[in-house]
């Protein structure tokens, strides 16, 4: 039969051992809230990935079209 003190020991390393990973699994839980929850909503200073994405978006449009660089009357005069 095993005595007190081994159990404990063998507990200890145990929880020693599982200790990081618990708070590992807690961590990586509350960055996958983060982004499911949505962009710009928990950090306030971070861009929002759609409007990054829109804002690529448009610039194709703009490449695609030719206008880059040009004014908006510009555009207006050759749309």
């Amino acid at each position: 039969m095993e005595s007190f003190v081994d159990v404990l020991g063998f507990t200890s390393i145990v929880v020693i051992l599982f200790a990081p990973l618990f708070f590992l699994g807690i961590f990586m839980v509350v960055e996958a809230l983060k982004v499911l929850w949505g962009p710009n909503t928990l950090d306030e200073d971070s861009p929002s990935i759609h409007s990054t994405q829109s804002s690529e978006l448009q610039m194709k449009r703009q490449i695609n079209r030719g206008d880059v660089g040009m004014s908006q009357d510009e555009r207006s005069k050759v749309a």
